[in-house]
């Protein structure tokens, strides 16, 4: 019997660890055809994870016409790649231009997300399935206006669906030259080219950056997310305590031997979480439901002003038990399963 044919497009680097198994899943009974698209250390990962792909793109910037005309151009050509491929089904956690893509060539397309204030007429119009979080919530999507039909609710959260596979590489020690004598603080500042974060002052950050960065006690491992976020903060860069790691590393291992993250929102603070590394989340737009029930659950503090800089608790975390179970990423896969 001919195998069915998925089609999964990675926009974004959170999106390798979200896809890596759930590809190796689908390989023995379907085609998997993967494309991609050059933004914050996506390529990189996929590269580290040895996942073909086939490049589609990069990420236009902040300008707001940019990035329309940006999604609809990587759309265009994508629709042109897939037509005649025989696919089946296409699998996304959010991406507009698999989504257009998808709704131009028939293709039917399950699309992921976790954020209910990102971009939603593209998904709701032309996204045949919706996955979910628990996290996130069906009955709560739907009361803001989501099609109730095209939800479904997934087990946990996204996190859960890769943390099962972690498994801990200590050479990144050596890799990065920690001090594991020292506190060593994970630090990730926000995206300024998101459109929720177009209004956001990123004085917060700087004040905290220039804080860690001279304070004797840690190390600061900071991840940019692209390339001008090192010119940007050079100057604290090329301080003593910080490290800037020269290659991509995965993030599941850095927030492992990290003993708290501070992060500008988004995937890290919630697999901070799901590992139980203390997480702050310096986010600025509007408070995801995810993060504010992290909060209430005491498994993420939100810092909102210069003042909350001080509530954060500097100490070495300890050893933690990790382990978690398949149940989300089987029922991922087993959704692709059966709609494919």
């Amino acid at each position: 019997m001919k195998k069915k044919t998925v089609w999964i497009d990675i926009d974004n680097s959170p999106h390798v660890q979200i896809f890596e198994n759930i590809i190796k899943a689908l390989e023995p009974d379907f085609n998997v055809l993967v494309t991609a698209k050059d933004y914050n250390q996506t390529l990189g990962l996929l590269k580290l994870k040895g996942i073909k792909y086939e490049l589609f793109g990069r990420h236009p910037g902040a300008n707001i016409f940019k990035k329309v005309f940006g999604n609809i151009f990587r759309a265009v050509r994508l629709a042109i790649w897939a037509t005649g491929k025989n696919i089946d089904i296409s699998v996304c956690h959010g991406s507009r231009a698999l989504i257009m893509a998808s709704k131009l060539t028939g293709i039917r397309s399950v699309v992921m997300f976790d954020y209910e204030h990102s971009e939603r007429f593209l998904k709701t119009k032309f996204g045949k399935y919706l996955l979910v979080p628990s996290y996130l919530g069906k009955d709560y999507l739907v009361a803001m206006g989501y099609p109730e039909a095209k939800l479904t609710e997934y087990p946990e959260l996204k996190e859960s669906i890769y943390l099962p596979f972690y498994k801990n590489d200590p050479s990144m020690k050596e890799r990065l030259k920690l001090d594991m004598n020292k506190i060593i603080v994970l630090l990730r500042p926000p995206s300024e080219v998101s459109h929720y974060n177009a209004n956001v002052s990123y004085d917060l950050f700087s004040d905290l950056f220039d804080r860690l960065s001279t304070d004797g006690r840690l190390q600061v491992i900071f991840i940019p997310r692209y390339d001008s976020q090192k010119e940007k903060y050079k100057k604290f860069i090329e301080r003593e305590n910080v490290i800037l790691p020269k290659d991509v590393e995965e993030g599941l291992n850095l927030i492992y031997f990290s003993d708290l993250v501070i992060s500008g929102g988004g995937t890290m603070n919630r697999e901070a979480a799901a590992m139980k590394t203390p997480v702050y989340s310096i986010f600025q737009g509007k408070k995801p439901k995810i993060d504010e029930t992290l909060e209430k659950e005491g498994r993420l503090t939100f810092i909102t002003n210069k003042e909350d800089i001080g509530r954060i608790i500097y100490k070495k975390k300890g050893d933690v038990n990790i382990e978690s179970d398949k149940n989300t990423f089987d029922f991922i896969v087993n959704f692709i399963k059966d709609h494919a």
